[in-house]
Parts: C-alpha cells; sequence; structure tokens
C-alpha cells in the first residue's frame, strides 16, 4: 500500500509540476527568441526594428485573412501564418506603438464590408468561388491610410520590407519630395517657357506617389524641402550646382542619377554634340566612372527591329537596345528583386574606380557575352549590320545601373567655387551663390554613409521605349512593355526611406526547396540522358523501318505479300524493339532510383528514428539496472 501511495503521490507531484513548468515558462519566458531557420527569417532586420523603435505615435495594422478557405490551400495557410507570425514580431518589438488586429472575412459579414471599404481585393480559391481575403491595411492617428492589397506569395522574399515600408509611410505626414535636375522638359513648366508642352510620361507616374520640383541647372542651391535628387542627364550644371549636389550627398540626401554616352533622344532634337552626359567630378569621389565613349552591345537582350539595308527593309537584331530579364538582376536589393524586363537603349557602362572607398553593387547587367561598342557606331542613323560586324562576344558581365554606398569625400576639397557676379535680373536675389554656400555648414567628408543610385541610360526614361498611350472611351491609359518605371519607383522609395529602410533588403524564402534531391537528379539526368537519348533514337528507326516493311507490296485485294524473309526481318525488328523498350525503362527507373532512395532514407530518420532511439535508449537504461541489481 504505501509503495501504491508513494507512486500515485509521485504522479500527482509530476502533473502539478506540469502544468507548473508550463504556467511559468509562458509568464516569464515568453519574450525568448531563438531564430534557428537559415536566413533567420524571424529575426527582424537592424532596420525594421530602428523604425519600430523610433515610432512616435500609435498604429493600427488590420489583417484580413480568410483563415477557412486558406487552410484548404496548403500554400497560402503556410505563408499566411509565416505572415501572422512576422506582424506579431512587429507588434512585440513595437512596445504598444503597434496594435496588430487580426479579422477573418466571412462572406457577407460586416469584417468582408471593412475589407471592402479599404480596397482589399480577394481571389476566388476554388470551383465554388468562395472569396479569399489575404491582405493588410494600416492607419495611423490622422486615419492615414497605407494598404498591402494581397500577400502574393511572387513577393515572399520582400515581405519584411513591404511590411516595414507600409509602415514608414505611415509615419510621413507629407509626400516626398523629388528635385528633379535636368536640361530636358521632363516636368512642364510655365516657369521655363514650356506652355503647351506635357511632361514626360515617368514624371506623371512619379507623382502619383512624390511632389516633383524643377530645379534649375544654374542654380547653387537646393530647396531645403527636397528629400531626393533626381538628376538626369547632367550636362552643362553650373560650378554652384555641382558643389550644391556634393553637399546635398555627403549630408545624408540620397540621389538617383541617370547619365548616358549617347541619349537617343536628346540627339535627334538637339544634335549629337548635345546627346552625351555624365557627372564625372562627382561620380569620382562616389567611387564610380561611366567608360567613355562606349555603349553596351548584348546580343542575348537585343530588341528584333526593323531597318533599311540595301534599297530593302529587313528585321534584325539590334544589339545596343537591350530588353534586359529579370534574371540579370540583383535578387537581393529590393529595388530590383521582383522586377519584370526593363528596356534600355545605347546604354553606358559603370565600373568601380580602383580608389574607390565605396561599396559597388550592381542591379541591372547584361550577359557574360555583352560587348563595349564605339559610341560613334551609334550617332546618327547607326547600323544595325554595322554594330553586328563590330560585336564580339565578351566574357565578363557589364553593369548598367549600381547602387552606391559607403563613406565619401568632397569633389570640392579646396572650398566652394567662387561665386559669379551678381546678375541684374529679377532672380538674382534668389541665385546669390554666396548666401547659399553660407547657409549650411560645409562637408568635407560624409555625415553618415551615401546612398546613390546611378543607371547609365537616359532613353530608359522616355516613353517610347517603356509604354504606349491608347485611347480608350475618351480616356488614356498606359500600357507598359516593360517595368522602366517601376524601377525608377522603387528606387526613389527605397532611397527615400533613409537608412534604415535601405538596409532592409531581400529576405529567404519561407518554402525550402528540396536543394539535394534536386541535385540527384540533375546527376542521374546527366549520367543516363544521353543512354536515353540514343535509346529513343534506335526505337525510332526501328518503328520507322518497321513500318515501311509492313506498307510493302500489296495485291488487289489489299492483302500482305511479303516473302519469308522479310516476314522474319519483320520479326526481328519487333523483338528489337520490345528490347529496346526493356533496355530504355531501365534507363527511365535508373533516373529515379537514387531519389526513391533518399526519400527512403527520409521516411526512415523522420518516422522510424526516433521511436527507435527511445527504444534503444530505454532497453539501455534497463540492461543496466538488471546488471547492478544482480550485483
Amino acid at each position: 500500500m504505501t509503495k501504491n501511495r508513494l507512486s500515485i503521490g509521485s504522479l500527482l507531484i509530476a502533473l502539478v509540476l506540469f502544468f507548473a513548468v508550463n504556467i511559468f515558462s509562458n509568464a516569464a519566458l515568453n519574450q525568448w527568441r531563438i531564430d534557428l531557420t537559415e536566413n533567420k527569417l524571424y529575426t527582424l532586420a537592424d532596420g525594421t526594428r530602428n523604425i519600430l523603435t523610433d515610432l512616435q505615435e500609435p498604429i493600427t495594422l488590420r489583417f484580413f485573412l480568410s483563415r477557412e478557405v486558406a487552410t484548404n490551400v496548403p500554400a497560402i495557410a503556410s505563408y499566411a501564418q509565416r505572415v501572422e507570425d512576422l506582424l506579431r514580431e512587429y507588434e512585440r518589438q513595437a512596445h504598444g506603438r503597434i496594435n496588430l488586429k487580426v479579422i477573418d472575412p466571412e462572406p457577407f459579414s460586416e469584417e468582408e464590408d471593412l475589407a471592402q471599404r479599404y480596397g482589399l481585393r480577394s481571389i476566388p480559391v476554388n470551383d465554388s468561388g468562395d472569396p479569399l481575403y489575404f491582405g493588410l491595411v494600416g492607419t495611423n492617428s490622422v486615419d492615414d491610410t497605407e494598404a498591402v492589397p494581397f500577400f502574393s506569395p511572387d513577393r515572399e522574399k520582400l515581405l519584411e520590407y513591404d511590411l516595414t515600408r507600409l509602415i514608414h509611410q505611415l509615419t510621413q505626414t507629407e509626400p516626398p519630395v523629388v528635385g528633379l535636375v535636368s536640361p530636358l522638359p521632363l516636368k512642364a513648366s510655365l516657369r521655363m517657357g514650356q506652355r503647351g508642352r506635357r511632361s514626360w510620361l515617368i514624371v506623371d507616374q512619379i507623382e502619383q506617389l512624390f511632389v516633383v520640383e524643377n530645379i534649375d541647372s544654374d542654380e547653387s542651391r537646393i530647396p531645403d524641402s527636397v528629400d531626393i535628387l533626381m538628376v538626369v542627364h547632367p550636362g552643362e550644371l553650373s560650378d554652384g550646382m555641382m558643389y550644391a549636389m556634393d553637399q546635398f550627398v555627403l549630408s545624408g540626401g540620397r540621389a538617383l542619377v541617370f547619365v548616358d554616352p549617347y541619349m537617343e533622344a536628346e540627339a535627334r532634337g538637339r544634335g549629337a554634340t548635345q546627346s552625351r552626359s555624365d557627372l564625372t567630378p562627382l561620380l569620382a569621389t562616389w567611387g564610380v566612372e561611366l567608360v567613355d565613349d562606349e555603349v553596351a552591345a548584348d546580343m542575348r537582350f537585343a530588341e528584333r527591329v526593323r531597318y533599311r539595308q540595301e534599297q530593302r527593309v529587313v528585321i534584325g537584331e539590334f544589339p545596343v537596345w537591350l530588353n534586359v530579364q529579370p534574371s540579370y538582376f540583383n535578387g537581393d536589393d529590393v529595388v530590383t528583386a521582383n522586377l519584370g524586363n526593363v528596356f534600355l537603349a545605347t546604354a553606358g557602362v559603370l565600373e568601380k574606380r580602383e580608389d574607390a572607398q565605396t561599396d559597388f553593387t550592381p542591379l541591372i547587367q547584361s550577359s557574360s557575352q555583352a560587348d563595349r561598342i564605339d559610341a560613334s557606331l551609334v550617332i546618327g542613323a547607326a547600323s544595325p549590320t554595322a554594330i553586328i560586324e563590330a560585336y564580339e562576344p565578351g566574357s565578363r558581365r557589364l553593369t548598367l545601373a549600381a547602387r552606391i554606398s559607403g563613406p565619401a569625400d568632397t569633389a570640392f576639397p579646396a572650398g566652394p567655387p567662387e561665386p559669379r557676379e551678381p546678375s541684374s535680373d529679377a532672380n538674382a536675389e534668389s541665385r546669390d551663390e554666396t548666401s547659399s554656400f553660407t547657409r549650411n555648414p560645409r562637408h568635407v567628408e560624409a555625415a553618415q554613409d551615401i546612398n546613390v543610385i546611378v543607371v547609365a541610360d537616359v532613353d530608359m526614361l522616355h516613353e517610347r521605349f517603356w509604354a504606349q498611350r491608347q485611347n480608350l472611351l475618351g480616356n488614356q491609359i498606359v500600357v507598359p512593355s516593360a517595368s522602366n518605371a517601376d524601377f525608377v519607383i522603387n528606387a526613389l522609395e527605397n532611397l527615400t526611406g533613409g537608412n534604415d529602410l535601405i538596409s532592409v533588403r531581400s529576405r529567404g524564402q519561407f518554402s525550402r526547396p528540396f536543394i539535394k534531391t534536386a541535385e540527384i537528379r540533375q546527376s542521374a539526368e546527366l549520367k543516363y540522358r544521353q543512354k536515353e537519348q540514343e535509346l529513343l533514337d534506335r526505337l525510332e528507326q526501328t518503328e520507322q523501318a518497321l513500318l515501311e516493311l509492313e506498307q510493302g507490296k500489296r495485291n488487289e485485294q489489299d492483302q500482305l505479300m511479303l516473302s519469308e524473309e522479310q516476314q522474319q526481318e519483320i520479326m526481328q525488328f519487333r523483338d528489337e524493339k520490345i528490347r529496346i523498350r526493356k533496355e530504355l525503362r531501365k534507363v527511365q527507373h535508373q533516373l529515379r532510383k537514387d531519389i526513391d532512395a533518399l526519400e527512403g532514407w527520409l521516411k526512415f530518420i523522420n518516422i522510424g528514428l526516433l521511436p527507435l532511439l527511445i527504444v534503444t535508449g530505454a532497453t539501455t537504461v534497463r540492461v543496466q539496472r538488471a546488471r547492478r541489481h544482480k550485483r
């Protein structure tokens, strides 16, 4: 009886301890986190944590998820769980300044009406057409709203960036201001004498998210309201503007720069002497250079065009018009990680300078077969034939767009340039260079790491190369043929976010492919695919020969008239066909053999190994106790 009471008491104590430990751990250890995933999927980037820590006002996040519908789609269900887990981590890191609400918008419910009011879209996922809502809406204290209409698994690598950008945008009371420095009429302005002209389509796209302000190339200061500089086709910039741009970047400002060794659109309007742009003094201090008088050519991405050759019109490749595909973008940078194709025309080549202090990160590159063509070949009425004849495939990729980041020094170590003589016009006071130079402290080196994106092509901004305007029922719509505008918008959004948002790069995927299985499959295919193809060729030849024999001479009643030799030959071909098919099945089985073996081991490890270890451990303990008892 005493032993039974002791056993029952021990079980009760163990049960009490079990619940006590769980309650204690839930209360005391709920802040502990261990992220054992390879790519640290559940560990927020430093930039994200900084943005959450610096929140000055509460933000409400409403996560809409149709749980019942998502449960029937395993891929969506697992991704939805990751999104929710990440949102709860955001809530925890914000220390009370983020209020997360998880809402299940069932059909015909008030929650569904709320989702539609916020502009979320649903998609049908089954034959019944049940709507799946899977989006996020964020609001701040003044009811500004930002939303992710639908969490597409295609943007899984950019999940943290999308969430952090949404929160960052809710902290901005005014849209960012883009200061546009360009001699081109990108943004039509009455002050610049452009009455009756319309802005370039790319500026119309930018103005949907930003405020764009023109800055004259001969100005000597950048307005304090400007958040980011967009410099397009810089040519005859005044020393004052060059110095102002230098100081803007060194003081922490961001810049998106488009330079070009030969701009086709400009060459048509103003002559070839005006078609080249450069920013050499500043690019040099930033650690990058535009290769002089050369353009990138690449037959891998060459656009097919019509051109006249010897009094006739032909269609052929034009290797200096590049329709670059996404596989040649930087997949780890949020600017290019999820873009479609980008079209560039007579683009230049960017290279890192040997004396550079900065980091040079390519964003868009050519294929490894690209060549650098003398710009003189494309001036005027360029001949595709002459360019192709001069083209020689290279052995390395050429950089067409790059991000420059890190420490940098001023391009004016001797101090600001000498001011001009005061002008007598009405705007003289606003253009006084001396006052602008002394308005802010001079920076000899960057106050923080600079962040600049440089693109070696200006033509990519012209709508001719990436979009068409169409008229639909009296309304003008834009039909893009390339992701040029998306690239520009992504770059501006990323740069206006400051260092914290810029540091949130593309992350790994939650869904993990079976890499080992893929390697085994590739190895098996290399080993057996050639043999399989040989057998298939022999089988085809045998069947063809057999068909020819059986379609031999026929008599008037359409009956076969075959000799004994022909009949024997047919039997031999049939036997050969059966033997080849048997050998082919054996080869195809070998393609699966190693994979099946790996699957067997995985099943054993996941199903049988743990129970086997427990049984082995229990048996070992039992044997040791029995031995001690005998002793």
